[in-house]
């Protein structure tokens, strides 16, 4: 989210009794069109996700990582 890979909104949680920042499903539908998890590859391919990874990084597709927004090549 920081990376502003994803659109954020600010909604009241009755729970937490505040506002939160979320993902609006619209930005989840938009990022997703554009970007996939390496997780859902795994899945599909059937492949080691090592070697999804070297293959995308073989044709040049840079990976993400979600968890600090940084490229690995």
């Amino acid at each position: 989210m920081d990376g502003g890979y994803l659109r954020t909104i600010e909604e009241f949680n009755p729970e937490a009794r505040r506002e939160c920042i979320i993902v609006s499903r619209i930005g989840a539908d938009n990022f997703h069109t554009t970007y996939v998890a390496l997780g859902e590859l795994v899945q599909s391919s059937g492949l080691h996700h090592k070697m999804v990874r070297l293959l995308l990084g073989s044709v040049g597709i840079k990976i993400v990582c979600a968890r600090c927004g940084s490229q690995v090549s």
